[in-house]
């Protein structure tokens, strides 16, 4: 695996190893490991494999695996990286202080201008399907995308109606919560 992951550039074998991965605990290790030692293209590329292998199949993620991946969004200064980590939790629902992590490391990305678009953006998405469990975010979130709306890209303003669209639902809920 070491030797074959630097030459891989299409989504085709990404997808199948990230397919693999729910099967092959050895091989999201080797993965993981990839990750966790440095930034550079085999890095990339794990991250890549494993955010598709969440993606497919949430449950591989378990609390220690979510706690190494939470630790090297912290450091790493890899925009790519980054952006593949962060897509993880896209999939993956965090629970106690984790999560607390997550949204601390998720909001600092996207409330940072000088990040990278795409990590801004998944971020977003994660922080959405995260509101359920800090719906007191929503109002700092509603800030910034007003604050930055005019300079949005349309795929970021794609993400911006999938948020906009969950706090809809989540008022829904409340609403009807309190009807009852």
């Amino acid at each position: 695996m070491l030797n074959e992951i630097e030459t891989i550039r299409n989504v085709k074998r990404v997808k199948e190893l990230a397919h693999n991965c729910s099967t092959d605990s050895d091989l999201l290790n080797e993965l993981l490991s990839l990750i966790l030692k440095s930034d550079d293209r085999s890095a990339i590329v794990a991250s890549w494999i494993v955010s598709h292998a969440a993606e497919y199949t949430p449950e591989i993620i378990d609390s220690k695996i979510s706690a190494q991946i939470l630790n090297r969004l912290k450091i790493t200064q890899k925009g790519t990286i980054k952006r593949n980590l962060i897509r993880i939790f896209q999939y993956v629902i965090l629970k106690g202080k984790q999560s607390f992590e997550l949204l601390d490391v998720a909001f600092g990305f996207f409330e940072n201008p000088k990040e990278e678009i795409a990590v801004r953006a998944f971020s977003l998405t994660c922080l959405e399907k995260h509101l359920d469990q800090f719906p007191e975010i929503i109002p700092e979130i509603e800030f910034i995308i007003e604050r930055e709306y005019e300079s949005l890209t349309p795929a970021f303003i794609a993400r911006v109606r999938n948020f906009n669209k969950k706090i809809i639902k989540l008022n829904k809920l409340k609403s009807s919560k309190s009807l009852k």
